[in-house]
């Protein structure tokens, strides 16, 4: 039995790890994948409840014997996978003033650059914050959307590695580094949210959706220090 959620299961050699509601408490849980049985678990005092379910939508994100995971009322933390201790912790609503979504945050951290990436929603290029993977201090914000439940996605685009964005603004991309802005392709989606992650086409071209709105490819193209993006 596991809790209320949305959350996917992450696989590590022998074990399963995933968030889920119980109570009132978000969960981390680290689970055997031979028998099932529990090994650990980790909990946060918060709870997230719409009309279309409850719990965690996030899924932990792996790397070095650490998992970073984001629960659906902003509550980032990093855990020691082998015991689930906590490392650090932080809130994306108290580092950028983003809202609480109308069906939680959703983003499962990108690890990139020694950064654990995550989308907030906050606008005012705040929409995506960065943080140091191992003190959790903010590394830097980004970005315009104010509204989508994707997570950040790592491509290479031009030869130039980069982070996407899909938000009700359209597609951004940015430096993994410092957070500076490469390019972007402005598609409003004012009443609806985006949710779908971004497919990367060879080195150049970019599919991603929309409710309401269908399809877009788009090709994106380097010249020099310039970039040049073309909707196909």
């Amino acid at each position: 039995n596991v809790g209320l959620g949305w959350s996917s299961f992450t696989v590590i050699g022998d074990y399963l790890f995933t968030q889920e509601q119980r109570g009132d408490g978000e969960f981390v849980v680290c689970y055997s994948a031979d028998t099932g049985e529990e090994v650990w678990t980790n909990y946060v005092p918060a709870r997230f409840d719409d009309s279309t379910g409850s719990g965690p939508r996030g899924t932990p994100t792996y790397a070095d014997g650490k998992l970073y995971t984001q629960g659906a009322t902003g509550v980032i933390q990093c855990l020691d996978a082998s015991t689930g201790a906590v490392l650090w912790e932080r809130n994306v609503g108290e580092d950028t003033g983003a809202r609480l979504p109308q069906w939680g945050f959703a983003s499962s951290p990108l690890l990139v650059a020694n950064k654990a990436v995550v989308f907030t929603g906050a606008g005012g290029s705040d929409s995506v914050i960065a943080y140091d993977m191992a003190t959790g201090e903010p590394a830097w914000t980004t970005g315009d959307g104010t509204h989508g439940y994707g997570s950040a996605r790592l491509a290479e685009l031009g030869g130039v590695s980069q982070i996407l964005m899909v938000s009700n603004f359209g597609i951004q991309s940015f430096v993994p580094e410092t957070g500076e802005q490469l390019w972007e392709h402005q598609w409003e989606l004012p009443s609806f949210a985006r949710i779908t992650q971004p497919q990367v086409i060879g080195d150049d071209r970019i599919v991603f959706g929309s409710i309401r709105l269908g399809t877009r490819s788009i090709k994106v193209t380097k010249s020099g220090e310039d970039w040049t993006v073309t909707e196909e």
